[in-house]
């Protein structure tokens, strides 16, 4: 239900890039689903602090080639991320003071 709700709603106002802050909840996952289908890039912004132990962000071992769907595609970080980030994401951006 979320999922086609974002669908229509995406295809309505056609955004260019969708930004978020969290994307482990379920309304957030149905997003970037629908952004995924729709090829709009999504973008997540460092909410707090990122550990490679931490396992909405360090513990990925398989991740398909174009990532996950459910999953955003980029994120930017404040501080330099760590490697093991870059298992799940398919690019990784630095700094977002300079963004």
């Amino acid at each position: 239900m979320q999922l086609r709700l974002f669908s229509i709603i995406l295809r309505t106002i056609r955004p260019k890039i969708c930004l978020l802050t969290c994307f482990y909840h379920d309304q957030a996952m149905a997003l970037l689903s629908a952004c995924h289908r729709a090829g709009i890039t999504s973008v997540e912004l460092q909410h707090g602090i990122i550990d490679k132990e931490d396992s909405f962000y360090g513990r990925w071992t398989k991740v398909p080639v174009d990532g996950f769907e459910m999953l955003p595609a980029y994120i930017l970080t404040w501080v330099k991320p760590r490697p093991r980030l870059n298992l799940w994401r398919r690019t990784v951006r630095g700094n977002i003071s300079r963004w």
